[in-house]
């Protein structure tokens, strides 16, 4: 979750349309490698989304830009991605449901099967999740 995460830097701060309510940024995570695009909002049910929108707008880390960016689409919010993450991984895991029961399959197989499924099922406890996800290697 971001919010175990350390900010080390933010930039390119800039209102979206809604002035009002919509404050768009990059944010650069200490413990992750890349920089990821972040979209808070002032009344988002999403309660890292709604912190950071009140620092950016109080100007914490910089004036926001200013005209309004048209954004056509903003960047997922954590519940957004995270909920796209788990999607993809309920359906990976789907299509390997039959390894488990197969008759087909060695025991070594198997064994190579039922890692890859659990190391699916942990992808929520990596760092940076959901934004930064690490997909194992189906065997």
């Amino acid at each position: 979750m971001l919010t175990d995460l350390t900010i080390e830097n933010i930039r390119q701060i800039e209102r979206g349309t809604n002035m009002m309510d919509d404050i768009y940024c990059m944010i650069k995570f200490v413990e992750l490698s890349e920089e990821i695009p972040f979209y808070a909002n002032r009344v988002s049910d999403d309660n890292f989304s709604s912190s950071m929108w009140s620092r950016l707008d109080n100007e914490e880390f910089g004036v926001p830009g200013f005209p309004p960016t048209n954004y056509s689409s903003h960047p997922a919010t954590e519940s957004e991605k995270s909920d796209e993450v788990r999607a993809t991984r309920d359906n990976l895991l789907l299509k390997t449901d039959w390894t488990q029961s197969s008759e087909d399959l060695s025991a070594t197989k198997k064994a190579e099967y039922k890692t890859y499924r659990t190391a699916l099922r942990d992808i929520t406890n990596q760092v940076g999740f959901p934004f930064v996800v690490t997909w194992p290697t189906s065997p």
